[in-house]
């Protein structure tokens, strides 16, 4: 026989909790909290409220299985899944969205249309709103924006030039929100397309070491570099390097003004697939930098 003393009332727990029927120790403080939130959750599982573990869960499965109609298909949640993964994946690699400034100029699907505002302030001489863009697509989509609207002007009687000066918003260097702040020029550049580009940049190139580089030819050479880019990895890596050289080249009062062109060219990609790309020229002028 055990030990246990069977005949006080105290070491006995009662037999409808189903823990311990007798007990041959005083209870401890612990004992008393789990038991009190045991107690808890089945007593708001019966009222058919939350025991607060997965409730959103339950009620979306309560809701589902109470109306049949409403319940998605396993297409349907593999759709969502996807849905989401890819909103995450971009949310990581874009940032949080950004509201775009009252005095910039912000970006639509229609890339045609802010390339013809654009084109059309130019001839009329208005001043002309920094493009906004938060983002590798974004920041994609700016330069196709300007090359399109550069594009405009060459076909007027008499052609202009559309040049741009990229920055980081708000000054804070190697983030993914630029300033495309534009400027015309009446004369035209015309060695764009002819020169061979002296930096090609890719998706594994360094902002750092090629905004170095550019700032080291503008400073030896007293020449502008032409970059070239494939790829919105290897664009936005461009776009960011020049923005980071005219950081460099404050302090010797040059400032840098980038012609930007784009081309459709024919690549095989790793799946030996033929596609055509979208290959974005951006050559460098120097300017003086008012100080």
């Amino acid at each position: 026989m055990s030990d246990v003393s069977l005949s006080s009332e105290s070491d006995y727990r009662g037999r409808s909790e189903g823990r311990y029927r007798y007990q041959s120790r005083p209870r401890s403080r612990s004992y008393d909290r789990y038991r009190k939130r045991d107690r808890y959750r089945s007593t708001s599982r019966e009222r058919g409220g939350s025991d607060g573990r997965r409730s959103s869960r339950r009620r979306r499965r309560r809701h589902y299985d109470s109306d049949s109609s409403l319940s998605p298909s396993s297409s349907d949640s593999r759709d969502y899944a996807e849905r989401d993964r890819t909103r995450k994946r971009h949310r990581k690699r874009d940032g949080p969205s950004k509201t775009v400034p009252s005095s910039c100029l912000a970006l639509s699907d229609d890339i045609h249309k802010v390339a013809g505002k654009i084109a059309w302030s130019v001839r009329r001489n208005e001043v002309l709103k920094p493009l906004f863009a938060h983002g590798i697509k974004d920041i994609m989509k700016g330069l196709e924006i300007i090359a399109i609207a550069r594009g405009y002007l060459g076909s007027d009687q008499e052609p202009g030039e559309l040049m741009c000066q990229p920055s980081f918003y708000k000054d804070v260097i190697d983030s993914d929100t630029i300033l495309f702040h534009l400027r015309s020029s009446k004369e035209r550049k015309t060695d764009v397309d002819s020169s061979d580009a002296e930096f090609v940049t890719s998706s594994r190139s360094k902002v750092t070491s090629l905004a170095g580089a550019i700032a080291g030819r503008a400073r030896d050479q007293n020449t502008g570099a032409l970059v070239e880019a494939i790829g919105e990895d290897a664009v936005a890596t461009m776009v960011k390097a020049m923005a980071k050289a005219r950081v460099f080249l404050e302090k010797d009062a040059i400032d840098l003004a980038v012609v930007i062109t784009t081309e459709e060219v024919e690549k095989k990609g790793v799946d030996r697939v033929q596609r055509v790309l979208k290959n974005f020229r951006g050559k460098c002028y120097l300017e003086k930098c008012n100080m």
